[in-house]
């Protein structure tokens, strides 16, 4: 909490006017002998305050406040005198010894209320520095009580929210800033308040709340809770954006080893094993001294299980174990590697692992599902006595565990693969009667029934399914398929051939992707047969047959005052008028000559320059000793010259320079006749004209521009500019002549030579104003020359050298752009976000986030590259590359991720957008709602495209056949023979047609019962 006076907020005017009062005179040396002369009281306090504003170190500050309090402690300065001895401590950070002397400050004469009250609130932010949180809250609670209605009460609510925070007392923080921003508003756009208020929106779960309020924190808190936010709301490409940002611009961050992490953790959570893999191992390479160091081993090994690189996994995990054992990464660490062992199919080492976490972590969570895996691990490799005794086991130990269930069925397995069918059938009956409508419930009824099948008790397999049958919930179940199936085969042995068709036909319609639909639909037409119904037997094996091979598919008065008035309101046409009509009425009068002057002002700024020349050189000959005419002969050469009338504008500048050599306008005069001689290519006159220039008016501003005619006259007269520089080196022309040069060489296209100029001005003129464009443009000769090591060396030189130059943000564009050409495409893309990121609204700036987008696609980190262009939508709407930019992202959410959801969704905002044609939007949204298996929305989207105005549009067939072939799916042959007509109509390409045309009559061949 520690703040400096002048960095507080509104720290308290009453400090502020002191320091104020106190910034006067400079301050006099003090030896603090007796014999020293004490300065009088305004001197001494005045010379206190300047050295207390001007040293960093308030040491003399609080010498000079002592001697005032000394000499005049009666005074009613001295109660602010004291404040200011203990302001000095602070500053100095010695809270102790501030502490004490903000108590005293009562005890002197002078002490307003609002005084004694900044000293209590300093008096608690001395408490809260020293650790003394309780007696800080005291403290503020005590100033909010006394200045309940000045502005120190916002003050001491501010600060007691951040004690409490610093306590964690959040329920106190929520309370306490919910009153300051009652009774002070004006505290909500403090970043710190801003901060704590997401993080009570975050800590409830209100993301969206949560991200207004972190999306005003500029700080790198502000971007990772913003990233944090966007996470726990599944957005974890645009997560990344903000994790990424935070440690572009605050590298140096604590919290920079976290977002790292995140980064990696966010794409792991979205599934994006590559790019996870690849952020997990930059994670570690960059902060091997992280306490999420062994998270981010344990999951560079999660990917690798991911993708099906089981001994890789192991390796990784052995490892880390090694590395940590008895840490408590070791447990899923342990239990990872024992199912890495199982898919390997090494089942004895998986129980070794597992049993590992059982011993050595008994307190884990994970302890129970490694013991759950040694009994699967024995069922798997058929040791079914080891099962059984380990199942009880389990039992006995994890009796209310929720895997109780699970291993319970794996007991009733083991028996029953051991024949002991009454124990089997037990263990089920016992799940099924604790757990129906459970996963665990499903497999034993299942369980349950395929043991009664194996007894051939078939009746004992229908009364047990009827018995728990009225407890079932009609809820999906893979398993429940099966136990459809063994109920259909029960019935069929049983000769109830109608119920057995039944029970096959529940398969067929409820779980037609099951791997006993097959066996199923075998059942029903044997059912029906069974009872002689042959014709409902074969329409019911075409209707499912053809259903399961398909089953897969998937934005008056004074005028001339009058005239004046106008002038200085910008209305030259109005006071032209007036102006005029003054001069027409008072021809002869003594104001004429300002008036002429005025005159000429306005037909200068309406662009009448004639009009104006002519105004002046009236003023000039009719009134050569006016006051005004010196101010008209320049600006009458001035126009001339800006005319091109050079001849005349320098008789005017000679003109000036006799009337009044050492006038307001003598510089003008000779920079001006200067000028003529070198626009009239009298090189020799100018050069001669500009050498008194500088001679006569060194400090003028235009110097450098005369000295630049100089070398501007040698250059075109042929002179040899250079044998000229070589007799006088530090001549002032030398770096501006041969940056023009390296200039002229670049414009023509000889990079090389170009070079070689630029390097000169670096190298021998560094200190030249030349000097930083010298820099840039050397790397951008290297640039152009294809010699991308040296360009990219030389960018970030002039980056390093000159962060504030206008060339910075081109300069950080070509460090992209190189880097990109030359394929080192992940540190292209971050110094193209960081020029976003550091000058967002840039001339470059959006072409590089739009770069960056490319660079990610070339690293195939589709979710960066999502992010990126979704953040270039919303960054720069207006850009041309935004337009079709949904597509694209639509197309990138679809082809690369299998992202349907999010791709169906952009688009619907691309269509919003026109980017695309509904023929080919339609098509792809209808692929993506079927991957979803949404296929009323497939459907509907199809018909979208089937309905644009293209009727051969490829999308447009492509959306009828599959509106065609969903409907032969659903046996909606009417639907299904309308699409291929639409497609036969269009009379499009002629293998389209025949396809059509080939459906329709194996449509027609079947309905005749064919």
């Amino acid at each position: 909490m520690k703040r400096h006076p002048a960095a507080r907020r509104p720290a308290a005017p009453v400090l502020l006017a002191l320091t104020a009062l106190l910034a006067f005179a400079a301050a006099p040396a003090f030896a603090g002998d007796d014999d020293a002369v004490v300065p009088n009281e305004d001197a001494l306090w005045r010379a206190a305050g300047d050295t207390f504003a001007g040293d960093a170190d308030k040491g003399n500050a609080l010498q000079q406040y002592q001697l005032y309090l000394t000499h005049y402690k009666k005074t009613d300065r001295a109660a602010r005198a004291q404040y200011m001895v203990a302001e000095c401590y602070f500053c100095n950070g010695d809270y102790d010894t501030a502490l004490r002397e903000y108590d005293r400050v009562g005890k002197f004469k002078g002490g307003d209320p609002f005084l004694l009250g900044s000293a209590l609130l300093r008096r608690g932010e001395c408490q809260f520095n020293l650790g003394k949180r309780e007696r800080a809250l005291e403290t503020f609670t005590q100033l909010l009580q006394q200045s309940a209605d000045s502005f120190l009460a916002g003050e001491a609510l501010f600060a007691m929210g951040q004690t409490q925070a610093s306590l964690q007392d959040w329920r106190s923080v929520e309370k306490t800033y919910k009153q300051l921003l009652a009774d002070r508003p004006g505290y909500q756009k403090l970043p710190q308040v801003q901060f704590v208020l997401g993080l009570f929106a975050y800590v409830k779960e209100d993301y969206e709340e949560a991200t207004q309020h972190f999306d005003k924190v500029d700080t790198d808190l502000g971007l990772y809770y913003l990233g944090r936010c966007l996470e726990a709301t599944g957005q974890y490409i645009l997560a990344v954006q903000r994790y990424r940002q935070a440690l572009r611009l605050y590298p140096d961050s604590p919290l920079a080893d976290d977002a790292a992490f995140s980064v990696a953790e966010a794409f792991y959570n979205s599934n994006q094993n590559k790019v996870a893999a690849r952020s997990y191992r930059d994670f570690l390479e960059a902060y091997p001294e992280s306490k999420f160091v062994p998270m981010a081993r344990y999951k560079q090994a999660c990917v690798d299980y991911r993708s099906g690189e089981y001994n890789e996994c192991v390796n990784k995990l052995e490892d880390l174990c090694k590395d940590l054992g008895g840490e408590p990464i070791c447990a899923p660490a342990n239990y990872l590697m024992g199912s890495a062992w199982m898919a390997l199919g090494r089942t004895s080492h998986a129980i070794f692992a597992f049993t590992e976490v059982v011993k050595g972590y008994p307190d884990s969570e994970l302890a129970s599902a490694a013991m759950h895996k040694v009994v699967y691990a024995y069922i798997a490799e058929k040791n079914y006595p080891q099962a059984v005794l380990m199942a009880h086991e389990f039992l006995d130990i994890f009796p209310g565990d929720p895997l109780a269930a699970r291993v319970q069925v794996l007991l009733g397995y083991a028996h029953k693969e051991l024949q002991e069918y009454d124990l089997a059938v037990r263990e089920f009956q016992n799940v099924m009667d604790r757990h129906v409508n459970t996963d665990a419930g499903e497999r034993a009824l299942f369980l349950a029934t395929d043991t009664y099948l194996k007894l051939e008790q078939y009746d004992r397999l229908i009364t047990n399914y009827h018995f728990i049958a009225n407890r079932l919930l009609p809820t999906p179940s893979p398993w429940r398929a099966r136990t459809y199936y063994q109920l259909g085969e029960a019935y069929y042995h049983e000769g109830l051939f109608r119920e057995a068709g039944g029970m096959y036909r529940l398969v067929l319609t409820g779980y037609p992707r099951s791997e006993v639909a097959a066996a199923s639909l075998q059942g029903l037409v044997a059912s029906y047969s069974q009872i002689g119904e042959y014709d409902l037997a074969l329409e019911e094996q075409e209707k499912f047959l053809f259903e399961l091979a398909n089953s897969d598919s998937e934005e008056g008065g004074n005028s001339l005052a009058l005239g004046s008035l106008y002038f200085n309101q910008h209305d030259y046409q109005k006071a032209l008028e007036e102006i005029t009509k003054f001069l027409e009425r008072n021809p002869e009068g003594p104001q004429v000559a300002a008036a002429l002057l005025n005159q000429g002002d306005c037909f200068y700024r309406l662009q009448y320059y004639e009009n104006a020349v002519e105004a002046w050189q009236k003023l000039v000959t009719s009134y050569p000793r006016a006051g005004e005419a010196g101010e008209a002969l320049y600006r009458l050469a001035d126009t001339q010259f800006g005319l091109a009338r050079f001849e005349e504008a320098r008789a005017s500048y000679l003109a000036l320079q006799k009337r009044d050599p050492d006038g307001p306008h003598a510089a003008d005069a000779a920079f001006g006749l200067a000028n003529c001689h070198y626009n009239q290519q009298q090189d020799q006159a100018a050069i001669t004209a500009f050498q008194s220039f500088v001679e006569g008016f060194p400090d003028d501003p235009r110097v450098e521009d005369a000295e630049l005619g100089i070398q501007s006259c040698y250059y075109r007269s042929g002179k040899d500019m250079e044998e000229y520089l070589g007799n006088r080196p530090d001549s002032p022309l030398a770096g501006d002549y041969y940056w023009t040069k390296g200039q002229n060489l670049f414009a023509e296209g000889n990079y090389e030579a170009a070079a070689k100029a630029f390097e000169k001005v670096t190298l021998d003129y560094a200190d030249s104003e030349s000097a930083p464009g010298a820099l840039f443009y050397l790397a951008e000769s290297y640039y152009r020359l294809e010699q991308m090591p040296m360009a990219l060396a030389g960018y970030r030189n002039f980056l390093k050298t000159n962060p504030d130059h206008e060339l910075v943000g081109l300069s950080r564009f070509r460090e992209g752009t190189v880097l990109y050409k030359t394929e080192q495409y992940e540190e292209a893309a971050e110094a193209y976000e960081y020029l976003v990121d550091t000058m967002p609204a840039g001339e470059y700036s959006p072409l590089a986030l739009f770069n960056a987008g490319l660079c990610y696609q070339e690293l195939e980190d589709w979710p960066s590259a999502i992010g990126t262009l979704i953040r270039f939508q919303a960054d720069y709407p207006d850009d041309e590359r935004a337009k079709g930019l949904s597509f694209q992202i639509a197309t990138l959410y679809q082809d690369e991720l299998g992202d349907y959801e999010n791709a169906a969704k952009t688009y619907s905002k691309a269509l919003e957008k026109g980017e695309a044609g509904i023929e080919e939007i339609g098509y792809r949204q209808g692929q993506c709602y079927e991957k979803l298996d949404r296929i009323e929305q497939a459907v509907a989207s199809y018909e979208m495209s089937a309905s644009g105005a293209d009727a051969a549009a490829p999308h447009r067939i492509a959306s009828l056949a599959q509106i065609g072939q969903i409907s032969e799916e659903r046996g909606d042959w009417n639907a299904a023979v309308q699409a291929y007509n639409r497609i036969v109509q269009t009379n499009g390409k002629p293998e389209w047609t025949a396809m059509a045309e080939g459906r329709l009559a194996e449509i027609q061949a079947m309905s005749a019962g064919n």
